[in-house]
């Protein structure tokens, strides 16, 4: 723990990890605003939602800046109020069948990203049939309850250790695992449903 908080004060420049001044936290902005993103993508599953909660992230942030403590890496830190943001979204939302039906439709119209690119040695068909397949998990994960969503995106989408799960999401570890292993089976369950 003390050489995160070391490693992170040195990464920013701090002597001792108490608060962050504001061009410290402008530094750190560009940093993590693509993995807030996509980790509340994976979390929301809705492109406009995710934009708005990473903004709602870094404000949340900034305003607390000066009570940050260094317990915590810094990027530990913004994911858990990346996360606690999407799980009060999702608390306090009212999501109706047309919502959800727009949202899911709109991940349908996505293009193909940098990380569904093919390995060289790839035929075209295995690739279509690995992205189909990942489309499929990606929606059923999409059903998931929030907790269970949260752990299977970051273990899976961010590849986050279950430790690193663990203190991002506030949980035990034990919990982190229960919550992955219902989420694997849930998944399990509904991918082998829709498969002849």
């Amino acid at each position: 723990m003390e050489k995160a908080i070391t490693r992170m004060a040195e990464g920013i420049g701090l002597e001792r990890p108490r608060g962050l001044s504001a061009e410290d936290f402008e530094r750190l902005v560009p940093e993590h605003q693509r993995r807030i993103h996509r980790v509340l993508m994976s979390v929301t599953r809705d492109t406009d939602l995710a934009e708005t909660l990473t903004q709602e992230c870094f404000i949340r942030a900034y305003r607390c800046r000066e009570r940050y403590r260094g317990e915590a890496s810094v990027e530990t830190w913004l994911l858990r109020i990346a996360v606690n943001l999407a799980i009060d979204h999702r608390k306090s939302a009212r999501h109706t069948f047309w919502e959800r039906m727009r949202v899911w439709r709109r991940g349908q119209e996505g293009g193909v990203s940098a990380r569904d690119e093919a390995d060289p040695g790839t035929s075209v068909e295995e690739t279509l049939v690995t992205r189909e397949s990942a489309r499929e998990v990606w929606e059923a994960a999409g059903g998931l309850p929030t907790r269970q969503r949260i752990v299977f995106s970051l273990r899976f989408g961010e590849e986050m250790s279950l430790e690193e799960i663990a203190e991002t999401a506030q949980m035990e570890v034990g919990t982190v695992k229960a919550h992955l292993y219902r989420a694997i089976g849930a998944l399990r369950k509904r991918l082998g449903e829709r498969r002849p």
